[in-house]
C-alpha cells in the first residue's frame, strides 16, 4: 500500500488529444525520511511517459536520481524506484508512436530508457513546465497544462496513430495483423517496432495483461480462471507468472487492488479510472 502522506490525482486529456494522450498523473509525496525511503514499482506497460519532477527527487537503485524533465519509452519489465524527502510529480503518459515524432528517434531505442530534455528545446515544453508547477494551486493549471501539451505535441507536425491493426493482432496474431494492413510478416514487424518500440509479441504480452486488468476493474469480474481464459493465456498458472513478471503482484493482490480493496502502488492508480472510460485505445 502507498505510504501515508503519498497523495495521486489521475487528470484526464480533452477530447481533441485524446488519441495520444492516456491520462496525467500527479503525485505528491509528504516528507519521507531518508532512512525510511518510499519504493515504488513502475509496472511493464506497452506507453511513453513525459515527467516532471516538480519538486524533490526520484531514484532508481544503484543508478542515482532521474533527470527532473524526461521522456520515457515503454517499459518491457517493471522499474522500481525510491522517494525520500517531498515530492511533486507529473507523470504524462502517452502513446508510444508520439516519440519518434517528439525525439526523432525509433521508439525501440526509448525502451526501458530515459531521455533528459530541457524545456526550451521544444515548443509548448515550458507552458507544461509551468502548469505542472501550479497544478493543486491555481485552478487554470489544469486547461494550461493540456494546452501547453497540444502544442508540444504538434511541434514535430501532426502525430498520426499508426496502422497496425492491433486489435487483429491481439486477437489472431502477426500474419493476420499484416495481411490486414497489406504487409508482409517481416516489413509488419519492422514497422511495429519502429512505431511502438516492443516487438509485437512483447505488445501482445502486454496487452494480455491490461486485458485482465480491464476485466478485474468491472464491477463484477468474472474468476481468475476465466479472466486468463479471455485473454488468451494457456492457464491460471501462466496468469499468475506473468503478472509477477510484469506487474510484480500476484493476480489476487491485484484484483484485490483494482476492486477497491486495498491502495494500488502510484504507477497502477490510472487503472481503475482507465479501464471505466466508455472509449478505451488500445
Amino acid at each position: 500500500m502507498p505510504a501515508s502522506g503519498e497523495h495521486i490525482e489521475v487528470l484526464f486529456p480533452p477530447a481533441h488529444l485524446d488519441a495520444l494522450v492516456v491520462c496525467a498523473i500527479v503525485r505528491r509525496v509528504d516528507h519521507i525520511p531518508l532512512a525510511s525511503a518510499l519504493r515504488s514499482d513502475v509496472q511493464a506497460n506497452p506507453y511513453g511517459c513525459l515527467n516532471l519532477i516538480c519538486e524533490g527527487s526520484v531514484w532508481i537503485p544503484g543508478q542515482g536520481a532521474l533527470p527532473w524533465l524526461f521522456l520515457t519509452g515503454p517499459f518491457s519489465a517493471p522499474l522500481q524506484t525510491e522517494v525520500a524527502g517531498a515530492l511533486r510529480s507529473v507523470s504524462i503518459v502517452l502513446q508510444p508512436w508520439a516519440l519518434p515524432h517528439l525525439t526523432g528517434a525509433p521508439a525501440a531505442d526509448l525502451v526501458d530508457q530515459f531521455l533528459a530534455l530541457k524545456p526550451g528545446e521544444r515548443e509548448g515544453l515550458e507552458d507544461v513546465v509551468a502548469a505542472a508547477r501550479r497544478l493543486g494551486d491555481d485552478p487554470a493549471a489544469t486547461a494550461a497544462l493540456w494546452k501547453g501539451l497540444g502544442t508540444f505535441l504538434s511541434s514535430s507536425g501532426r502525430i498520426a496513430e499508426p496502422l497496425l491493426a492491433l486489435e487483429v493482432l491481439r486477437s489472431d496474431g502477426v500474419r493476420a495483423a499484416a495481411a490486414a494492413c497489406s504487409l508482409g510478416e517481416r516489413q509488419y514487424r519492422r514497422r511495429f517496432v519502429q512505431e511502438m518500440g516492443l516487438r509485437p509479441s512483447a505488445w501482445v504480452r502486454l496487452s494480455r495483461i491490461e486485458s485482465v486488468m480491464e476485466g478485474m476493474s468491472a464491477h463484477a469480474p468474472a474468476s481468475l480462471s476465466a479472466l486468463a481464459a479471455d485473454a488468451g493465456y494457456a492457464d491460471q498458472a501462466h496468469l499468475t507468472r506473468e503478472a509477477r513478471a510484469l506487474l510484480r503482484q500476484s493476480p489476487k493482490a491485484l484484483r484485490r487492488t483494482l476492486q477497491g480493496e486495498s491502495e494500488p502502488a502510484w504507477s497502477l492508480q490510472p487503472a481503475r479510472p482507465i479501464f471505466s472510460r466508455r472509449k478505451r485505445r488500445p
